[in-house]
C-alpha cells in the first residue's frame, strides 16, 4: 500500500507555528503517523515505549522540568533526546524556550516550533488534523453531493444517471464535492467522510458535453472540500419485479471502511426526477436526527 505522509511544513502552515530552528532538510521532513507524544517521561529518560516517528510536544510540565535543571544537565538531556531522530519539537502555551533546546535542535537537525495555544487544545487540533491527513482511505466510483446539509454518495453503473442527478441537485443550490472517483476515509470520530482527488477537483463528466469545470459554470458557491457521508443512494436500471420509487434495499445498508451506512436503491427511467427523491431522503434523515 502506498505510504501516507504529510510534510512538517504543512503543519507549520496549517497552525501558523513560529519557527525557532529550521534545519536544512526542513522541507523534506515527513510525518507518517497519526499519533503525537507529550515529551514527559521520554524526556526524563523512561523511553521504553518511545516512538521516534512522533512529533514531541513540550507543554508546561516539560518546560518546568527543564527549568529545574542546571544548564549543563539541560543541554546533555536535550542532546540525548534530539539524537534519537525525532521529526519535530513543538513548544506550547507561551512557554519559555531554553537556549539549550535551540542548541540541541540545531546540532541534530530537529525543527523547533512554537505556538501560544494551550497544550491540550493544540494537541487535540493537531491529532484531528493528522488523522484527517493520514487516515486510511479508499476510492469509490460514484458522485458525492451535500443536500440540505446531508452528505449523499450516489452509486451506480456507468450511464445510469449519477452525474445527471448530481447536476440537477447543484442547479437547485446544493453542494458538489466529487464526481467519478470519491476519496473516502474514516475520521477520528468514526464518521465516513468523502472528498475529491486533486486531479479531478471541481470536474464533472456530463454525457454529450464531455468534462466541465463546475467552478467556471456556477462559481464557488456550489463547491465544498469534503462532507460527512450520511447515506448512500444506488441507481439501477431494468430491475425486474421492482416498482418505481425509492425503497430501502433488502439489507438496508452498505459497509464502507467497517462503518455501516443507510443505503437506498432507485430504479431509474430517463424521465424520472431522482433529484427530488434524494432531497426528500435528505430532509427525512435530517428530521429523524432532530427527533433525538
Amino acid at each position: 500500500m502506498k505510504e501516507l505522509f504529510i510534510f512538517i511544513s504543512k503543519i507549520v502552515e496549517k497552525f501558523r507555528l513560529k519557527t525557532i530552528v529550521l534545519p536544512n532538510n526542513f522541507e523534506e521532513i515527513k510525518i507518517n503517523v497519526k499519533e503525537i507524544d507529550r515529551a514527559g517521561l521520554n524526556l526524563a529518560g523512561f523511553d521504553k515505549f518511545f516512538d521516534v516517528r512522533r512529533i514531541q510536544i513540550f507543554g508546561d510540565l516539560e518546560i518546568e522540568f527543564l527549568r529545574e535543571l542546571s544548564e549543563q544537565t539541560r543541554l546533555k538531556l536535550m542532546y540525548k533526546f534530539c539524537k534519537k531522530g525525532i521529526p519535530a519539537i513543538i513548544v506550547t502555551n507561551k512557554n519559555k524556550i531554553f537556549k539549550e533546546m535551540v542548541k540541541a535542535c540545531r546540532m541534530f537537525s530537529v525543527p523547533l516550533l512554537k505556538t501560544n495555544e494551550e497544550t491540550s487544545i493544540f494537541m487535540a487540533s493537531l491529532v484531528y488534523f493528522l488523522n484527517d491527513c493520514l487516515g486510511l482511505f479508499v476510492g469509490i466510483h460514484g458522485v458525492l453531493v451535500e443536500v440540505f446539509g446531508k452528505g449523499v454518495l450516489i452509486l451506480g453503473e456507468s450511464g445510469v444517471g449519477k452525474s445527471r442527478t448530481a447536476l440537477e441537485l447543484i442547479k437547485r443550490g446544493h453542494f458538489f464535492i466529487a464526481d467519478d472517483m470519491v476519496k473516502v476515509k474514516k475520521d477520528i470520530n468514526k464518521n465516513i467522510v468523502g472528498t475529491f482527488y486533486k486531479n479531478i477537483k471541481n470536474l464533472m463528466e456530463v454525457k454529450g458535453v464531455s468534462i466541465v469545470n463546475l467552478k467556471d459554470l456556477f462559481g464557488d458557491r456550489v463547491l465544498k472540500e469534503k462532507t460527512k457521508i450520511d447515506f448512500v443512494v444506488e441507481l439501477q436500471k431494468n430491475i425486474k419485479d421492482k416498482i418505481f420509487g425509492f425503497y430501502e434495499s433488502k439489507k438496508g445498508s452498505i459497509k464502507i471502511l467497517d462503518v455501516r451506512l443507510k443505503k437506498y436503491e432507485f430504479m431509474v427511467e430517463e424521465k424520472d426526477d431522482i433529484a427530488s427523491l434524494i432531497e426528500i431522503l435528505a430532509l427525512k434523515n435530517k428530521q429523524n436526527e432532530n427527533d433525538f
